[in-house]
Parts: C-alpha cells; sequence; structure tokens
C-alpha cells in the first residue's frame, strides 16, 4: 500500500494469496497457473492503445477479474505500475479523495520508474464516482506525461447515460460463459494444474456431463477442485462436500462461525453483503463477537472484509450460492442458533 487507501496491484495479490483460495494471487500469474490465452485478450489490448482504456463487462463468472488481472500482469511485464481498487471488496467508496487516488497513482509510478496503469473492479457499484475518475482521464490524456492506462470491470454496461457512448467505443463484453470458453478452461486445468496427458484429458472429459458446470467459471473451478482424478468422477454433492470438509475446521474451532456464515451465504447469492451491525443484531451477538468472526473466516480465505470494517462477503456470488446448498446438506449439524432465529428448519 503506497498511499492511505490504495493498493499496488502487486501487492494486493500477494496478499490475497494468503486469504482466498478462490482468488489468483500474484504467484500464480509469476509461475503461469492463471489462463493466459482467452482470445479476448487482443481486444482489450486494442481498446488499451486506441483510447488507453477498455471497459471490460460480463455478467457474474464469466471470468472478468481473471481476464483484467492477466491484462495487468502483461502491463506490468512491459514497465506500468498496477494501481487497484474493486467496489465490491475493498468498499463501495474510495477512502480519499478520487484525485488523491489518481495523482497518487501517477506519483507512484513515477518514483519507481515506471508507467501508471489503473485497475478499477464492479465500477457499477459507484457510477458517479467512476465518471469522475474518467474525468481524470481526459486531463491526464491532455498532458506531456505518460497518460494513464484504465481497465475497468463491470456486471452492466449501462451505468450513466453520459457515458454511454465513450464506453461503447472501449467496451470488451464477455457475455455469459460461453460453451468454447468453458472448454477452454477446462483443458487448461486438466493440462496445467492436474498435469495430465492426452489420453487422460480425453477420458476425463468423457466421463463428466462438464458442460452442466460452465455456465460459471467459479462454479467450474469448484467443479473441478472436487473432482475425484482416481476414480474418474464427479459424484452428485461432491462440490457441497468439499466445501464442508474444507469449512469443519473452522467451524469447529470458532462456535458461531457457522450461523454468520449461514446468513452470508443466504444474502450473498442474491449479491447482498452482509453489514456487520445488522448481523450482530440479527444473530443477537456482540459487534465485537461479529468483528472476531470475521476476522477469522478472513484469515482462513472464506470472505473478504471492506476497508472500512463495516461489511463483508463471500468473494463472489457463485461461492455464496454453493455454500448455501452446503448449508442445506448439512442442516442437521450447522447453523441451528440461526435457523431457530429465523424461524426455519432448512433453507
Amino acid at each position: 500500500m503506497f498511499v492511505q487507501g490504495s493498493w499496488r496491484l502487486v501487492d494486493y495479490l500477494k496478499k490475497i494469496a494468503s486469504e482466498s483460495q478462490n482468488s489468483p494471487s500474484w504467484s500464480d500469474f509469476l509461475e503461469g497457473r492463471v489462463w493466459p490465452d482467452d482470445p479476448v485478450l487482443p481486444e482489450i489490448d486494442g481498446r488499451l492503445q486506441k483510447e488507453n482504456f477498455a471497459f471490460i463487462v460480463g455478467s457474474q463468472g464469466t471470468g472478468k477479474t481473471a481476464v483484467a488481472r492477466t491484462v495487468a500482469y502483461r502491463l506490468y511485464e512491459k514497465g506500468y505500475e498496477p494501481t487497484y481498487w474493486d467496489f465490491e471488496h475493498l468498499g463501495l467508496d474510495l477512502p480519499i479523495t478520487p484525485s488523491d487516488f489518481w495523482y497518487g497513482a501517477v506519483l507512484y509510478a513515477q518514483s519507481v520508474a515506471r508507467k501508471p496503469l489503473l485497475i478499477l473492479e464492479n465500477v457499477h457499484l459507484n457510477a458517479r464516482l467512476f465518471q469522475t475518475i474518467l474525468s481524470m482521464q481526459d486531463v491526464s490524456l491532455a498532458t506531456p506525461t505518460a497518460p494513464m492506462l484504465l481497465i475497468a470491470t463491470s456486471r452492466t454496461p449501462e451505468l450513466n447515460p453520459g457515458l454511454s457512448d465513450r464506453l461503447r467505443r472501449v467496451m470488451v463484453l464477455l457475455g455469459t460463459t460461453d460453451q468454447n470458453r468453458g472448454e477452454r478452461f477446462l483443458n487448461w486445468w486438466l493440462e496445467h494444474i492436474l498435469h495430465l496427458d492426452a489420453p487422460a484429458r480425453r477420458q476425463i472429459r468423457e466421463a463428466v456431463p462438464w458442460s452442466r458446470y460452465m455456465h460459471d467459471f467459479w462454479v467450474l473451478k469448484l467443479a473441478l477442485q472436487a473432482f475425484d482424478v482416481q476414480s474418474r468422477s464427479l459424484p452428485m454433492w461432491a462440490i457441497e462436500r468439499m466445501l464442508a470438509d474444507r469449512l469443519s475446521p473452522t467451524i469447529n474451532a470458532n462456535p458461531g462461525i457457522d450461523d454468520l456464515l449461514y446468513l452470508m451465504s443466504g444474502l450473498g447469492r442474491t449479491g447482498i453483503a452482509t453489514d456487520l451491525d445488522a448481523a450482530a443484531r440479527v444473530l443477537g451477538k456482540p459487534i465485537e463477537d461479529i468483528r472476531l468472526l470475521v476476522e477469522k473466516s478472513v484469515k482462513d480465505g472464506l470472505i473478504s472484509v471492506d476497508k472500512a470494517y463495516q461489511s463483508c462477503r463471500f468473494w463472489h456470488d457463485s461461492l455464496a450460492e454453493c455454500y448455501w446448498d452446503m448449508f442445506a446438506l448439512e442442516r442437521g449439524r450447522w447453523a441451528g442458533a440461526a435457523r431457530k432465529r429465523f424461524g426455519i428448519l432448512a433453507p
């Protein structure tokens, strides 16, 4: 972190390596473990060369984050210094003024003899602030110094009527996760993560109806993680049971954390973050206890919390949905106190 509230992308990805099993870390990029050959990459490169700005749009699970960070990594290799903010996981507002954020990124890049690059994720959550940042880019393009390259991701192209024409020029639409992109991800995982030869990869592609998981890259990744290589099978409820096995040590060591995660998964599957004060009231616990449970969940890589420590969420809505299904499967074992407070026996 180089200026209060701003993140170097490199430092951020190093940090999340110890916090999340589901988000690519800097070492993943360095060691080639992030899917690198998406055909939209040349399209994004073209937008950046022509407009110094690329606007990546797609619904959840289409790979926006991996694509944006892959482009950022490649630009880092070419001498750019990426500064990062995520309006979903780091906070709905910047903790400093947009101008301080912008010029802090420029000055830091110059101080390390690199060129400035700004990565903004989930800008649909604060279109007004995004528009302010775009106005700063207009000013930077008129200056003799190296202009700021800007990469933004959004779940919707409709942000602000005044931005429509400009965003349309630089938009790269991922759309829903199509069959071809899912197939490429599946093949890449089997070859580079599981290190299987061509005959083994062919057997696995034929053994499991992978198409049912290709609507969302997060779900597909969970399916691949739950896949039993030895038996060449992906049994029913394998994803939920894998998540339960991951979660069991944390729940056993932290009474009450299952109730919090149950509440979070119910909200998160609809895209709603969990407000910590509201969670304390709903679960009938002191806010200090809720904060301790959140800290433990963050440390174990289960969730993220905004920088103001006011709200928390699973790393992705798709993960919240899978954890919600897991709690349904484990309804006789976990989150009993929360269910009683809600007056239900099952999700």
